[in-house]
């Protein structure tokens, strides 16, 4: 179970850095993710954010 995702720039390039729910991270370089990167960092932020009843602002229930 993740917790929270950011992107960060390592020395090996950007990366997701996803942070689990026991306290661990996990790394996932986005040039193995190739063109679709864009769209599994929106997806994360999305699930993370519904997970946790996080909506826009104007958005209905």
């Amino acid at each position: 179970m993740w917790s929270r995702c950011t992107c960060r720039r390592r020395q090996s390039g950007p990366a997701i850095v996803v942070e689990l729910a026991g306290g661990g991270t996990s790394l996932v370089p986005l040039s193995l993710l190739g063109l679709r990167a864009t769209e599994a960092q929106r997806e994360m932020h999305e699930r993370l954010n519904t997970a946790f009843g996080y909506r826009r602002l104007g958005e209905q229930p």
